[in-house]
């Protein structure tokens, strides 16, 4: 509330694996969360995360019929969450309960911690989950952790929207009042 009476956002990345209740309470105070979609597997998520996949798609269908900002995380790793069937299942989750407009950020792995015995992820894995996320329709697709061409379009007429360096916004003169500049189509951004 303090920030907020600030006029600042308030921004949660999570693992998604949280009590209702503990979401209840949080969502009063969040603005914006991006949340980590480790794998589309129950068996994975309990043998590698100790969570349950239930409970994160769960929260983040909670979390999407909130007034909160949602975006969705996955660490893409080789010979774990990479094949083709994965990454589409992923995406029909997102298309068929949450919405078309929820942004995706596929990340390249790099070994450490406790999957030291992992090689960084293959980028072919990454431009190939993009590549599927947006022929299936999903918007807003991003690469993490690679060099990609990581800049916002608009999804109805191609517009650059938002022109990106690495983790800098180079430009965002084509959206006006959450509208792209060119078609007037509404986008999913929080920017300010």
């Amino acid at each position: 509330m303090i920030a907020h009476e600030k006029n600042l956002k308030n921004v949660y990345v999570s693992n998604g694996f949280m009590t209702n209740e503990s979401l209840r309470e949080t969502l009063r105070f969040i603005d914006a969360f991006n949340i980590d979609l480790k794998f589309f597997d129950d068996e994975l998520y309990r043998k590698i995360c100790g969570g349950r996949l239930d409970i994160v798609l769960y929260n983040l269908k909670t979390i999407y019929e909130s007034n909160s900002h949602l975006e969705i995380t996955t660490l893409l790793i080789n010979d774990l969450n990479t094949d083709e069937g994965h990454i589409r299942n992923i995406c029909r989750f997102v298309l068929d309960e949450l919405g078309p407009e929820v942004p995706i950020h596929f990340s390249r792995f790099f070994p450490m911690y406790k999957m030291e015995d992992k090689s960084p992820t293959n980028i072919d894995y990454l431009l190939r989950a993009k590549e599927i996320a947006i022929d299936m329709g999903i918007e807003y697709v991003y690469l993490g952790n690679t060099p990609a061409d990581n800049n916002s379009y608009c999804p109805n007429c191609g517009e650059l929207l938002i022109a990106r360096e690495r983790y800098c916004n180079r430009d965002k003169n084509r959206i006006k009042d959450g509208h792209c500049a060119n078609c007037g189509r509404k986008l999913n951004f929080v920017l300010e």
